[in-house]
């Protein structure tokens, strides 16, 4: 009898742990991001995920809002879309406000546009400072692809290694169009 209760005992405390350190995870990406230490949160969050693989629409949207404060827009992407996917009960609104914000991000206006229509629409007539915000967004969206397409063609030149060197230089001012003062830290 003994012997069973060993053997199921072995085969159920790495279980056991493994349990406990998906909770430690979950708690220190939750500590993390209130210090607002967001690597260190994404760092957590994305282990807890690999281990868990949960469906809390909650916990990707605090993972998205991590990725997204550490500008990893694309991956931010992914896990707002997957919040948008695990909010059946319409929940977290505020997902689709920041997908469209991290495809404003990414460059993909149409799409970001789309969204933010998205939001709108899901405020009904809402007067708050996000639902403000995104119809300003989605103006910027018109008119982003507007501005790309004015720019001036800007030629970039390589300066010679006197200016280029290997220690740092500061305060570049072009007094000329042959004048460049700047001040170096020299050996």
């Amino acid at each position: 009898m003994k012997g069973r209760l060993f053997v199921i005992f072995s085969l159920l405390f790495p279980l056991l742990s493994n349990a406990q350190q998906s909770h430690e995870l979950l708690q220190a990406a939750t500590i993390a991001a209130e210090k607002n230490e967001i690597q260190s949160a994404v760092y957590f969050y994305r282990a807890y995920i690999e281990n868990e693989h949960p469906t809390d629409p909650r916990l990707f949207l605090n993972y998205a809002h991590a990725l997204r404060l550490s500008y990893l827009y694309v991956e931010a992407d992914n896990a707002y879309e997957k919040v948008m996917f695990l909010d059946t009960a319409s929940a977290f609104p505020e997902a689709v406000f920041y997908r469209a914000m991290t495809k404003k991000n990414l460059g993909k206006y149409t799409q970001a546009s789309d969204l933010f229509k998205q939001y709108i629409s899901l405020q009904n007539n809402d007067t708050t400072l996000l639902v403000k915000r995104a119809l300003l967004e989605l103006e910027a969206c018109r008119l982003a692809p507007l501005w790309i397409s004015d720019t001036l063609t800007v030629y970039i030149e390589a300066l010679d290694t006197i200016i280029n060197s290997p220690h740092s230089e500061f305060n570049a001012i072009q007094l000329s169009d042959t004048a460049l003062y700047f001040s170096a830290l020299r050996p």
